[in-house]
């Protein structure tokens, strides 16, 4: 029984050890987490621990935040050494005297848990300076199993004493090779620094400086104010400023200037100073004798019979002798420290600052100069200065000397004497003589690429009707009237001249732009006279209203010398008196002068309050008598009197109002043609438009309009005068764009002139409108019928329609039948009728 009780209890033995180790185990393995959850909490530091083959095998919360990089990223998978910069362990292998490694670390960790300052590689490839202790694992037998890394980071305060030691290391640097004395002293003033030049200016050794020693060098009479200073302002944490004198061991004295600042301590106390020193005794040596040489020129300059006056380097008034406070009506007290350029008129204070600053810089100097100065009493005068730039001992421009003589009287002599030879006596605008000069000097200008021109030529309209109506007395006030607008509206670098009679010249320079610059600058100038001067004048009790026409020419397009440009304007001018007033230019007298002014007067305001009218005239089939389109007719509403425009437009020629009364004719057609079709009613119009009128501007402007309003294309004729066509190359080509541009072209009163049929044919015509002189025989005048048949071959060969005017009888409709023309107007079919009569005109037919 015995046996197999051993053996029962034999057996049970090592369950029951087994136990107690699994028991142990466990225990050992709930520490080991409690202690790695201790140190993964831990939030200061960077731990982490690695195995006998150097590889991470743990980390914790402070180690990912300080280096970037998660625990999964780094256990199992880097070294601790892969955390270094490679450089830093290079250097401690070579300190140490082993391989570069892990032989590093585990020499350090063998001297027992060494602390270093390591520089750590972040995650993100940054850098962060720590403290690192690094201590081996033992295992139970004691070897060695891995090493447990402690990191604190001290990047802060690494970088702070980084910058501390190179603060200091530049401080010394600069002190020992600055050009100034530099004195360092503790709270209670003694100084335990001193840089070189300090002791060099002192004629001392730093040994001798030091402590009280630097206080000992002061000159006696200088001592007590030195102390003064230092106890009151550097005794309560203030600067100092000052100058002393120091009295070197060979007897000499040195003038020295210094600059003290406190060096704070804790709280804001002043734990010491910091003075700099700089030996000024050349430069109280040359005070000195500037001094006495000031002294000398004063006397000089108290006695001389001219205007003298002293400016310092920026300008203010040193001196001023008592001539000049005289000429100024002040005293020379009240005079010292002004601004000397504010005393000169404000026009010249910039040119003469600027002269005097290029003085100032040894930039060519202006010895000899004029300007103008301004008197207490407000007066202006003249001076002719004579300058010296003044320099002080060590050869520095220190300011100017300017002696001066009032030559005001003369001046105004010699103008007087320029003005009448350059200027006109009536406008007392320049002459043509000074105008052609200074033409002559601009185009040279242009030549060198310095400016842009252009040439405006200026001709009043209906200037002689003034004369012959008011007198010569009233023609030249309105010249000076039209001398002050032509003012107004130019720029100050526009120069205006009078040429001679009703012409003036302007000349627009442009120095900055290109030359389609300068030729928008001489269009919308020349629109601006054209306004003005088309405004009513009030003439010795009488309002006179007048025009003017412009010519403009550009350099170089139009002309290379001044006579070419002048003499291109001249043309241009005429060419624009001829549109102006539907023409050919001719001269010719009004039978009545003062009602043509009166007329014109009455026109002008006409045209502002709204008093013309249109009336329509029906253009019918001959055939049928049904309405085709209508022609527009100009009326004057003048107290409900319509008044034909046989009555006033030769007044309106003459005066220069053909011109505004045509743009409203054409705009009122096209506003009408609007109306018209608001209401579903599409009818054609016939606007007359004189020849001459048909320059670049009018065409834009009818171009411009039929974009606005999309005009369908025929839906606008225009109508010319065959006898006022003129033989120009542009006025084919205005045609032309107007053509394709969808307006209709006609001739108006065909047959009359004397237009060759060359001529016709190289014109752009939709219509030949039959003159009414040969419509009136074309029953009983064999010649006006053949003029008729060869009007209508014409018009065949042009591939024209025809149209008859002036038709009154049923025998002329049936002549023209007969002869094939299908379209005609007259009183035989209807007079001309206001707009809202045309519709009941159109359904009757």
């Amino acid at each position: 029984m015995r046996r197999p009780a051993r053996a029962l209890l034999g057996g049970l033995r090592p369950r029951v050890v087994r136990a107690e180790h699994e028991a142990v185990v466990a225990r050992l393995r709930a520490e080991r987490d409690h202690y790695s959850r201790v140190l993964a909490a831990a939030t200061g530091d960077a731990i982490f621990t690695t195995g006998a083959d150097g590889r991470i095998t743990f980390f914790n919360g402070g180690a990912e935040r300080l280096l970037g990089y998660s625990a999964d990223e780094v256990v199992g998978r880097m070294r601790g050494l892969d955390l270094h910069l490679p450089e830093e362990i290079d250097a401690a292998a070579r300190e140490l005297g082993v391989e570069p490694g892990r032989a590093v670390f585990l020499t350090l960790a063998d001297r027992g848990a060494e602390s270093r300052e390591w520089t750590f590689v972040r995650g993100d490839g940054s850098h962060v300076r720590v403290t690192h202790t690094v201590t081996p694992l033992r295992d139970e037998h004691g070897e060695v199993v891995g090493h447990v890394g402690l990191a604190h980071d001290i990047t802060a305060r690494h970088r702070g004493e980084q910058a501390l030691r190179k603060s200091e290391q530049r401080f010394r640097a600069l002190s020992e090779h600055a050009p100034v004395g530099i004195l360092q002293t503790d709270e209670g003033g003694g100084c335990w620094y001193a840089n070189a030049r300090f002791c060099e200016i002192v004629g001392r050794s730093e040994d001798e400086v030091r402590g009280d020693g630097w206080l000992e060098i002061l000159r006696r009479d200088d001592h007590a104010g030195v102390l003064d200073r230092w106890a009151g302002e550097l005794g309560e944490g203030r600067g100092f400023d000052g100058e002393f004198r120091v009295t070197r061991p060979d007897s000499t004295t040195v003038h020295v200037r210094a600059t003290a600042g406190p060096i704070h301590a804790d709280a804001g106390r002043a734990g010491g100073f910091v003075v700099t020193t700089q030996d000024i005794s050349e430069r109280v040596g040359a005070q000195r004798r500037l001094s006495e040489q000031e002294q000398l020129l004063r006397n000089t300059l108290e006695n001389v019979a001219f205007a003298a006056v002293h400016l310092d380097p920026v300008g203010r008034v040193v001196y001023c002798n008592p001539h000049l406070a005289e000429l100024l009506g002040r005293t020379a007290a009240s005079v010292a420290g002004l601004d000397w350029f504010g005393e000169i008129v404000p026009p010249e204070r910039a040119w003469t600052r600027e002269a005097f600053e290029q003085s100032m810089r040894g930039e060519v100097p202006r010895p000899h100069h004029e300007n103008q100065v301004v008197t207490a009493s407000g007066e202006r005068r003249v001076i002719a200065w004579s300058t010296i730039v003044h320099h002080d001992a060590d050869g520095n421009i220190s300011g100017a000397i300017s002696l001066g003589e009032d030559v005001t009287e003369r001046r105004r002599d010699e103008q007087r004497v320029s003005h009448l030879a350059y200027h006109d006596d009536l406008t007392g605008l320049p002459n043509r003589m000074s105008f052609s000069d200074h033409l002559v000097t601009t185009v040279a200008e242009a030549e060198r690429g310095e400016a842009q021109i252009a040439v405006l030529f200026c001709d009043i309209d209906a200037f002689k009707l003034v004369n012959d109506s008011l007198g010569h007395a009233a023609g030249d006030e309105l010249l000076r009237h039209v001398a002050t607008r032509l003012r107004a509206v130019t720029r100050s670098a526009d120069m205006i001249a009078r040429q001679s009679g009703d012409e003036f010249l302007v000349l627009v320079r442009d120095s900055r732009g290109s030359r389609a610059d300068v030729a928008q600058l001489a269009e919308a100038l020349a629109a601006r006279i054209e306004h003005a001067i088309s405004s009513p004048f009030a003439i010795e009790g009488n309002e006179v209203v007048i025009g003017v026409s412009v010519g403009t020419s550009v350099y170089p397009d139009d002309g290379r010398t001044a006579e070419e440009l002048l003499h291109h304007a001249d043309a241009e001018m005429y060419h624009a008196k001829a549109a102006r007033q539907g023409r050919r230019v001719r001269e010719r007298s009004s039978d009545d002068p003062a009602r043509d002014l009166e007329l014109a007067a009455a026109l002008h305001h006409a045209i502002a309050r709204g008093q013309l009218v249109l009336e329509y005239q029906p253009i019918v089939d001959l055939a049928t008598g049904r309405m085709q389109n209508v022609e527009a007719l100009v009326r004057w509403d003048r107290g409900g009197e319509l008044v034909t425009p046989g009555l006033f437009l030769p007044a309106a020629e003459r005066t220069g109002l053909l011109t505004p009364i045509t743009h409203w004719v054409v705009d009122e057609a096209i506003s009408q043609l609007g109306r018209w079709g608001a209401v579903g009613m599409s009818v054609d119009v016939s606007v007359n438009v004189p020849p001459a009128m048909l320059d670049r501007h009018m065409r834009d402007r009818l171009i411009r309009l039929a974009q606005e309003h999309a005009l369908r294309r025929g839906a606008i004729t225009l109508e010319l005068v065959e006898s006022a066509m003129m033989d120009d190359r542009r006025l084919f080509d205005h045609l032309e764009s107007l053509r394709a541009a969808g307006y209709r072209i006609a001739i108006d009163d065909f047959g009359s002139g004397h237009s060759s049929l060359a001529r016709i044919a190289q014109l752009p015509v939709d219509v030949l409108k039959i003159d009414r002189s040969l419509i009136a025989g074309i029953c009983d005048s064999p010649r006006e019928e053949a003029i008729v048949r060869a009007i209508i071959a014409t018009a065949e060969a042009l591939e024209a329609d025809v149209v008859a005017e002036g038709i009154e009888t049923e025998g002329q409709r049936a002549a023209l039948r007969d002869l094939g023309v299908r379209s005609g107007q007259g009183y035989l079919f209807a007079r001309p009728m206001p707009a809202r009569m045309v519709a009941a005109a159109r359904e009757a037919a």
